[in-house]
Formats: structure tokens, sequence, C-alpha cells
């Protein structure tokens, strides 16, 4: 009798408390963000894609981005992307931050033109990626949503070209050049969310 007595409330708290985590489960939604980008920048104009895959909850969404940049060359940005919406129903404005690191993925044109004076390849790193910006965002029906978002965007690199220089008939000696490539451009991406 005594154990039962006590069964009861502990009953009612493994309800209450599956209630609970079954709706905080259903908080948790996935969402896809597909965007294509204009880059301007003082070496010009370029474009990127990206597609963003995350978990949302609630106003907040976290998730991890790849993508193609091709501003200045060509590389691959593997970022965590964060947002947060503000607004309405079916309209919002939301703010956004990107951070991580970009594959340098020069296209063969552009290893021949980043090459050293000795034609020789130069040797470029990864390097740091990010961007930062706000949207506006429009939800279509229920899920599908298309956006425009403009923002400031910053890739950095290196590259080294080791040359072998032979003054006259003396001794050869290897000369390493250091070029730092640090690329802030501007940003307009647009895109559907799902």
């Amino acid at each position: 009798m005594r154990n039962r007595k006590h069964l009861f409330p502990i009953l009612g708290l493994l309800v209450i408390s599956s209630i609970c985590h079954a709706q905080n489960k259903a908080a948790w939604q996935f969402r896809s963000i597909n965007q294509l980008g204009l880059l301007e920048g003082e070496t010009g104009s370029a474009f990127q894609i990206q597609t963003i895959n995350g978990a949302q909850y609630k106003s907040w969404f976290g998730g991890i981005g790849i993508g193609l940049d091709y501003y200045r060359f060509r590389s691959i940005p593997l970022f965590a992307d964060f947002r947060k919406d503000f607004g309405g129903k079916n309209k919002f404005f939301f703010i956004y931050a990107d951070g991580g690191i970009h594959f340098s993925w020069l296209t063969d044109d552009q290893k021949r033109i980043y090459a050293g004076y000795n034609n020789g390849p130069n040797d470029f790193s990864n390097g740091f990626y990010m961007s930062a910006g706000i949207g506006y965002k429009i939800i279509l029906n229920g899920k599908l949503a298309f956006f425009i978002s403009p923002g400031y965007s910053y890739k950095k690199s290196e590259a080294k070209t080791t040359t072998t220089i032979c003054p006259f008939q003396g001794p050869c000696y290897i000369n390493t050049d250091r070029y730092d490539y640090n690329m802030s451009r501007l940003s307009v991406n647009a895109g559907i969310e799902f």
C-alpha cells in the first residue's frame, strides 16, 4: 500500500515530463538555406553559391554551410552559420553571422595569373572566412521562404612562391616570396529556405 501511494505522483511527473519533452522536440525544425550571391570589392565583382543546413528553434537558427566563392580566386568556404529572426507571422527581418575556413581551389587560368615571375606555381594556403549581415524573409507557404540579405564578407589567404636564383656564375640560392591576400567585400545574397 505504501509503495502505491508514491507510485501515482511519480507516474504523474513522468507523464508531465514526457509531454514537455515532446513539445520541445516539436519546436526544433530542420531547415535548409540555399542562396546565390554577388560579391563586390576592390578587385571587382564575382559570385558565390552556398547551401546551409541546420536546425531552427523558435527564432534561432544554427547550421553548417558550404559553397563556392569566385572572388579574386576560386575557393570553397566551410563555415558555421547563426541566424536570429525578428518580426511577424509571414515576414521577418533577420541577422546572420558566419565563421569558418575557406579552401583555396584555383582554376588553371588563376594558377597561371598568380604564378611567380619564374612561372612556377604559388602555394596557396587555406584561410579564415567570415560574413555577417541583415536580411528580409517572406514565408510563401508555411515552410518555403524567399529572402534577400545584404552584408559584409571577408576571406584571407597566403601564397608562397619559391624561386632559385643563380647570379652570374656564383652560388645559387633559394628565394621565397610571400603574398598576403585580405579580401574584404560587400555581398548581396538571395535564395530560398525550406
